[in-house]
């Protein structure tokens, strides 16, 4: 009968503070998880900035993200350009295929480092949960030391103590 209750009181602590983040797919966007319930963006991005760590590969997958679909945008446009163009027109060709290879190759490159950076972030958040948390240990030292006193009037001297930490 112990052993049972020393069972289901382990199991209910170590479910209800297992707290991990998990994405799935959902059609062409994805859906974040905490346990088992729903959780949005914003939220999310609280969460990764209680932590140095999870908030500097948060930020940096945001912002390689960002970069990756500007360039993606970049290339839409420059490939809808080259479709409009007048036969007439020379150099504006081999400038836009320029365009158009170099923003795609750069686009590919920033979004497999926005990925990277995101799972990073995720498995670093759920890594910190298995951690047990760091106590700050403070000293304080007590010494029995000679004290000098500076008075406007006089100069008293002895023996004091020194509380320091």
């Amino acid at each position: 009968m112990k052993n049972l209750l020393l069972i289901t009181f382990l199991l209910f602590f170590s479910f209800s503070f297992a707290q991990e983040i998990t994405k799935f797919s959902k059609g062409l966007s994805f859906k974040y998880y905490e346990n088992d319930s729903i959780i949005s963006k914003k939220y999310l991005n609280k969460l990764m900035s209680k932590n140095e760590e999870t908030d500097l590969l948060w930020k940096k997958y945001k912002k390689h993200s960002n970069i990756s679909n500007i360039l993606f945008l970049t290339e839409l446009a420059a490939f809808i350009t080259l479709i409009n163009l007048d036969e007439n027109q020379s150099t504006l060709p081999a400038v836009l295929g320029l365009t158009i290879y170099s923003t795609a190759i750069s686009s590919i490159v920033y979004a497999f480092s926005s990925v990277k950076n995101e799972r990073k972030a995720i498995l670093r958040y759920n890594s910190l949960l298995d951690e047990p948390p760091k106590k700050k240990v403070v000293r304080a030292n007590l010494k029995l030391a000679p004290a000098l006193i500076l008075d406007s009037n006089r100069i008293n001297g002895g023996i004091g103590l020194n509380l320091s930490w």
